[in-house]
């Protein structure tokens, strides 16, 4: 089962990326954010792992800035 528009909202929002922010990363248009947090476009395997990755990186960022 794919990720719910649900669940794609709070991964970006847990993140601190804004939508435009994500859509730069993923190389796509922030309306197409939209659309898959309103559940107006499906979310594919290949969109839930490209959110999980970019995720999983700005985590690390993060965490490395903090240490710093």
């Amino acid at each position: 089962m794919t990720m719910t528009k649900e669940e794609y909202r709070e991964m970006r929002s847990q993140s601190g990326l804004s939508m435009e922010k994500l859509a730069a990363k993923l190389g796509i248009a922030w309306r197409t954010i939209w659309r898959r947090e309103k559940g107006e476009n499906a979310i594919t395997l290949e969109a839930e792992l490209a959110i999980k990755e970019i995720v999983r990186r700005e985590k690390a960022i993060q965490k490395k800035e903090k240490a710093e």
